[in-house]
């Protein structure tokens, strides 16, 4: 297993017995900050309902997205986990991780939700920005409160960038896509490097309700 100290924190690979704190994540970006929980709204379900179909899902093992544990480094203080971050070489061996998340969903959700879902998926994809295959995409990043001010995903940026670069020399990007209205956590990702590369956005009064903001951010850090 991959051990990496720095400080008081142990950097670990995430493991299935983490998939509850691998859902908080993945609730947690999906959310940026306010009460709009995406995949909720998307599939027409409660809230804790889609919590809890994550939460299984995080226990599979499936390379190259953001919702099962094998893609993940825990941060973790005293034993305790702290942050979580996602990590992954975008179509590297696999397909796109927007096909292969949307695969998990519908082997795991009830048929007829998946079907229910297809004209709010239609309508997210105006702002969808697609990743770069072969850049490493880093998603989901995910602190406990105590925790926080303490430069953890920074901490796991690096960690990940080490862990990648060790196995893919080659790769000389690293992505993160964003929500618009996620301005804390932009700040931060400038802050640490990251350009903006892309952006989408729409004015359709229907996308604030589906998603967290009104579009997204591709963000981009060159790690050659």
């Amino acid at each position: 297993m991959f051990h990496l100290d720095a400080g008081e924190y142990v950097f670990r690979e995430a493991l299935p017995e983490d998939a509850p704190f691998i859902a908080e994540a993945v609730v947690a970006a999906e959310s940026s900050g306010t009460n709009v929980f995406s995949y909720a709204r998307i599939f027409g379900i409660e809230d804790a309902t889609m919590k809890n179909f994550l939460v299984e899902i995080a226990r599979e093992d499936a390379a190259g997205q953001d919702l099962t544990h094998n893609n993940y480094l825990i941060a973790e203080y005293r034993g305790k986990p702290a942050a979580a971050c996602a990590g992954w070489v975008e179509a590297k061996n696999c397909s796109p991780s927007s096909l292969v998340k949307m695969q998990l969903l519908a082997h795991f959700l009830p048929p007829e939700i998946v079907a229910g879902a297809k004209k709010r998926l239609e309508k997210v994809a105006e702002v969808h920005i697609e990743r770069t295959p072969g850049a490493l995409q880093l998603e989901s990043f995910y602190v406990l409160p105590e925790f926080r001010g303490k430069n953890l995903p920074h901490k796991l940026i690096n960690e990940h960038v080490k862990r990648f670069k060790l196995i893919f020399p080659e790769l000389n990007t690293a992505q993160i896509i964003l929500m618009r209205e996620n301005t804390q956590a932009l700040k931060s990702y400038l802050k640490a490097g990251f350009e903006i590369v892309k952006e989408t956005r729409s004015d359709d009064p229907e996308i604030p309700r589906l998603l967290s903001g009104t579009g997204k951010y591709l963000l981009q850090l060159d790690i050659s």
